[in-house]
């Protein structure tokens, strides 16, 4: 069976040939459940919320770009009602390719004001004919009105392999623009993330198992991005993130400094002052 990486940051064009989570319908919850956008507003993926400040999704969704060009959408319709919030950094599992160990975590400027969904401990094959409901973005095909709309549909583990599950349609199955959203298991909790689907998301789709990923990269980078955990002259990717007496000072190269040092802003009228001072300095010596 032939296998197609699901598409991240389609374009308007690419659109009109794409489908949603196929057999679904329009999903009014799952609050957890996010799209990915770009600066120019085209969703590409879709993640979930697993902490106040961390999303979970595909690496394919964020390697290679510029995690800081990204926002996540929370809501249920991109462009409707909703909230916007900057990611201000990704890591993709350290041994990511594109056939495989495609997951990858990243930071939001803001806190997530919803409640993170949790992540499935270790996965057996005991899972085979478990229904897993699919939750993403993609969009629909030949109707550009329903583009980002969040919807579910319910699919079938049919393999637990060491990495990745696999699942056929029951009758839903992920599609393009799902790339990266949840494999929820009954209990609520995150299984694994879409990796990629047949050509014609008909057949069967890929997930990265969550629980592979846990000690190489989700423990790491939930512990290196707590609040506090940042120390002076380390970047920060948000406010709290520093820890006690520094602040997160700077615009896209945040670090964290001695609160109201301001010398990380690195602002040109900055430099100027210190320019400015030195010269100064100098004539009065002469």
């Amino acid at each position: 069976m032939r296998l197609a990486v699901i598409g991240c940051l389609l374009s308007t064009a690419a659109a009109a040939f794409a489908n949603p989570v196929t057999n679904a319908d329009p999903d009014p919850g799952d609050p957890a459940v996010i799209a990915i956008v770009n600066s120019a507003g085209d969703i590409g993926c879709t993640a979930s919320v697993i902490a106040p400040h961390t999303g979970i999704t595909a690496a394919h969704c964020v390697v290679g770009r510029d995690p800081t060009t990204l926002r996540v959408f929370f809501g249920n319709a991109v462009g409707g009602d909703g909230l916007y919030i900057p990611i201000s950094d990704a890591r993709a599992h350290p041994g990511f390719d594109p056939g495989g160990r495609d997951i990858a975590v990243f930071t939001l400027r803001v806190r997530a004001p919803v409640t993170p969904l949790v992540l499935a401990g270790p996965l057996d094959g005991s899972l085979v004919g478990t229904n897993i409901r699919a939750v993403g973005f993609g969009f629909t095909a030949g109707a550009a009105a329903d583009a980002g709309i969040k919807r579910e549909g319910t699919a079938r583990i049919s393999s637990v392999q060491p990495e990745e599950l696999v699942a056929v349609p029951g009758p839903s199955l992920s599609c393009l623009g799902d790339s990266g959203g949840p494999a929820l298991l009954p209990a609520g909790t995150i299984a694994g993330v879409v990796s990629r689907v047949d050509a014609m998301c008909v057949d069967h789709a890929v997930y990265t198992r969550v629980d592979i990923a846990q000690d190489v990269l989700i423990q790491p980078y939930l512990a290196e991005t707590a609040p506090g955990a940042a120390g002076e002259g380390e970047p920060c990717f948000y406010d709290d993130h520093c820890a006690t007496g520094l602040e997160c000072a700077g615009d896209v190269k945040r670090v964290c400094e001695s609160a109201g040092c301001g010398c990380a802003s690195g602002s040109p009228g900055s430099l100027v002052i210190l320019v400015a001072g030195f010269v100064l300095g100098r004539r009065r010596r002469h």
